[in-house]
């Protein structure tokens, strides 16, 4: 157990229940990942008194992560501890990336396992009880200061006193942010108004949605399809892949799907959360032709739109992204949802059906040493290859950077 008085900050950031006014203190009590069974309840009371209203925060996608990926992991539990109870909770993960330079990083909850395996976390955030988020970060901070590391990662993180925090506490240790738009449909506004989805739209993309709609019934009568029990779920969720797997192909890629433990890990949080309505499959289809699978994740009444893969017809200018998500969009504003979260990423389809935008943040801080300076230079090359012209004969000079390093 670590001992370190701070005061909380007096801001209701975030959060709606009662805000921390007195000093009772704040202590920092480190567990191992064995004692999460006894520490899950309190994990879910402070997801449910935090403002970070996130499925990737939740009991069920942390406890399913631990089951997937802790045993590859060195994984620690933190609980922040006043004097009324815990006021903060978070898990710390330890990985060795880039092994030829043996960096040591260290992830903030649900990551660190191997890019070619990740559930690419977003939304993250440190649970806190309300007012607590500022003491909780800066005792989080000098945690992590005491351990040993080259890098620190917060991957997907929601912007915040607990992010800000971070970046302010973290003394003479460079790091490196990437901002990603996080589009999202507001299912409110229509709702309210008495109108469709498509009705929200501006003038070119509900034109541009009104035209594939009508490509796609020449194939024959759209369909969307909800999985109605998770059997059914998981052979989506196996179709998904497939389509996946088919699309990384052509571009010359490798899909997560073809990881044995990105699988393993959907198909326990999909038993999992399927029967409590927090997962949907939804399938589309036009006449016999599967257009698209979504699977998405529900959680105080916003859905996170986690994957999606579609059939690209070959001769066909088809918009299969644009058209499954529109018609699904709808169907959630019928079911009486609030949001439609279209996740980090600035493809096409999202951006044409979105009405609003906020940032993720994936940053990573770096010790200086042999090793990040090292990476720093190989970096600096990388970028400057994919500057280079077509035609150089470097092989960088049109590809996609890497979504996580």
């Amino acid at each position: 157990m670590i001992d370190q008085r701070l005061e909380p900050n007096t801001g209701n950031a975030g959060g709606t229940g009662p805000v921390a006014t007195q000093t009772p203190g704040l202590r920092l009590e480190v567990h191992p990942v064995a004692e999460w069974p006894r520490l899950a309840p309190v994990w879910a009371d402070l997801y449910r008194q935090s403002g970070s209203r996130s499925f990737f925060l939740t009991e069920e996608w942390t406890e399913t992560w631990l089951e997937t990926f802790a045993g590859r992991l060195k994984v620690s539990i933190l609980v922040f501890e006043s004097e009324q109870g815990p006021a903060g909770i978070c898990l710390l993960t330890e990985c060795t990336r880039r092994p030829l330079l043996r960096l040591r990083r260290l992830s903030l909850n649900a990551a660190g396992e191997a890019v070619s395996e990740s559930t690419y976390i977003e939304h993250n955030n440190v649970l806190c009880r309300p007012g607590w988020e500022t003491a909780v970060a800066r005792r989080l901070a000098a945690h992590v200061l005491s351990l040993r590391w080259d890098e620190f990662a917060l991957d997907g993180m929601q912007d915040g006193p607990v992010y800000q925090t971070l970046k302010r506490t973290l003394p003479g240790i460079s790091f490196e942010e990437e901002s990603r738009p996080c589009h999202y449909a507001d299912l409110l506004a229509p709702r309210r108004s008495g109108t469709t989805f498509e009705a929200c739209l501006r003038g070119l993309h509900r034109k541009n949605l009104r035209r594939s709609i009508r490509q796609y019934a020449t194939l024959g009568p759209l369909r969307l399809e909800r999985a109605a029990e998770s059997g059914r779920a998981l052979e989506m969720f196996e179709e998904l892949g497939d389509l996946s797997r088919r699309r990384m192909v052509t571009q010359g890629r490798t899909s997560t799907f073809e990881a044995p433990r990105f699988l393993a890990f959907h198909h326990r949080l999909i038993a999992r959360c399927f029967g409590n309505g927090s997962i949907d499959m939804l399938r589309l289809t036009a006449g016999s032709q599967v257009v698209g699978v979504l699977y998405d994740l529900i959680q105080a009444g916003k859905v996170h739109e986690y994957q999606g893969a579609f059939r690209y017809p070959e001769g066909r200018p088809l918009s299969p992204g644009i058209v499954a998500h529109a018609l699904a969009i709808q169907y959630c504003l019928d079911r009486g949802l609030d949001e439609w979260d279209f996740l980090a990423g600035g493809e096409v389809s999202k951006r044409a059906l979105a009405t609003g935008s906020r940032n993720l943040y994936w940053t990573v801080f770096r010790r200086p040493c042999l090793r990040t300076g090292l990476l720093a230079a190989a970096r600096k090359v990388r970028r400057w290859l994919r500057r280079r012209p077509a035609g150089t004969g470097s092989r960088y000079a049109s590809g996609s950077p890497e979504k996580a390093e």
